[in-house]
């Protein structure tokens, strides 16, 4: 018992999920700090234009306010499609 007890805290790994990393920054720079400050699997709020490139869909995305949305941080940013437009 004391052998798995041991192994079970030393392989214990740390994760980013679930953490929150929700800086709101000024207007513009939204998707530059997010990218600066959170990782992968971060809880974080953001403008809802942003969601399409910033959010992971294989979780849950909640509204929060005045177009403010939830979601969990895909860790990088999506790029726009050529010939499409935002």
């Amino acid at each position: 018992m004391l052998i798995l007890t041991l192994y079970l805290s030393v392989s214990h790994t740390k994760t980013n999920e679930g953490q929150i990393c929700m800086h709101i920054p000024g207007r513009g720079l939204e998707t530059d700090k997010i990218a600066e400050t959170c990782q992968r699997g971060n809880l974080i709020l953001l403008n809802e234009r942003y969601m399409p490139y910033l959010c992971d869909f294989n979780f849950a995305v909640t509204g929060y306010a005045n177009n403010k949305y939830v979601c969990v941080y895909l860790g990088h940013s999506r790029k726009l499609k050529e010939g499409t437009s935002y």
